[in-house]
Formats: structure tokens, sequence, C-alpha cells
């Protein structure tokens, strides 16, 4: 029973319970070192989400992305909010679900072949809406391979951004103005 205990508490504490895309609260606000980040993630089947990495993390087959991510983005869930250090980061360690009856596990991108961006700190970075998919046919072709085939599309809609910011937080977007940092 313990061990039961223990486990749900570290998947808890991990993130790894809640399918809830990650969004500011209302009264939130960064640190002096920190910016705001907005993003429409959309994503085609079978991916539910992305783990975000500082740039320069190596990633391998054996990265558990819920314990050294910066943060996370799910997928089809809308617009996202989350505060961010001032940096550089990248979109790798794609999570699915099954597929024609296969499970197709956690997938790690290396960073040249990820989507990147960056925050500037006292801005509320807007880094597109995001379109991201993987050859789940090459995958399925080949289990053993590490290569990851992305599918990625970025837009950049700052007005539809800004008129989302302005309705669901606009003391935030009153103190920390809204910049196109569109992903690349």
């Amino acid at each position: 029973m313990k061990h039961v205990i223990a486990l749900i508490l570290v998947m808890a504490l991990t993130g790894c319970l809640t399918a809830t895309p990650q969004t500011l609260s209302k009264g939130e606000a960064p640190k002096a070192n920190e910016g705001v980040v907005i993003a429409n993630f959309e994503c085609g089947k079978p991916l539910l989400l992305a783990h975000i990495y500082h740039s320069g993390k190596k990633l391998s087959m054996w990265t558990e992305p819920m314990l050294e991510n910066v943060a996370r983005m799910h997928c089809n869930q809308g617009y996202q909010t989350m505060i961010m250090p001032e940096g550089s980061y990248f979109i790798s360690s794609l999570v699915t679900e099954p597929y024609q009856g296969k499970t197709v596990k956690v997938g790690n991108t290396e960073e040249a072949n990820a989507l990147k961006f960056s925050v500037k700190k006292g801005k509320t970075n807007y880094i597109g809406d995001l379109q991201l998919g993987i050859d789940i046919e090459h995958r399925l072709r080949n289990p053993k391979s590490k290569d990851l085939i992305l599918v990625k599309t970025v837009r950049n809609d700052l007005m539809r951004a800004h008129v989302f910011m302005k309705a669901t937080q606009p003391d935030l977007l009153a103190k920390y103005p809204i910049i196109s940092a569109p992903a690349r």
C-alpha cells in the first residue's frame, strides 16, 4: 500500500494525473527575469502533448520528460499561457495515443529538427499558432527507428492572440505587452 501511495504522489507531483492545459491563473504574474508565453498548439492524431526544454538540453531515448522539461503544451486545447524564464527553448518529447491498435511511445526530437522559440522577459511572447504532427506511418514501418519525422507549421495570428489575452487576462496584457515572437 505504501508503494501505491508513493506512486500516486510522484505522479501527481510530475503532472501525470492531469490532462489540463497549462494556463495562467488570474493574478499570476512573471518575476523580473520571466515572460509570459502564449500559443495555440494544434496537433494531428495521434499526438496528445509536447514538452518544452531549454535550448542546449541533450535528449536521449531515456530522457524523462516529466522530470527534465520546463513546461508542456497540450494539443487542441486552444490558447495556452505559461510563465517561463527569459531564454531560448525547443519543443520535443511528443506523447502519443494508441494508433491503429499499436501504442507509439514518447519520441524525442533533437533540437536541430524541433520547433524553437525565444522568450523575452517583461513581455507576453506570442510564439504562434503551432501545428505539429508526426509521420506515424514511418514509425509503424520502422518501429525500432529512433527517427521522429515531424510535420510542422507556424501561423502568425497576433491579432487573434491579442484578442484572447484582452478577454482573459486584461491586467496581465496591460502590464506585459504582447509581441510577435513566432517559433521557427
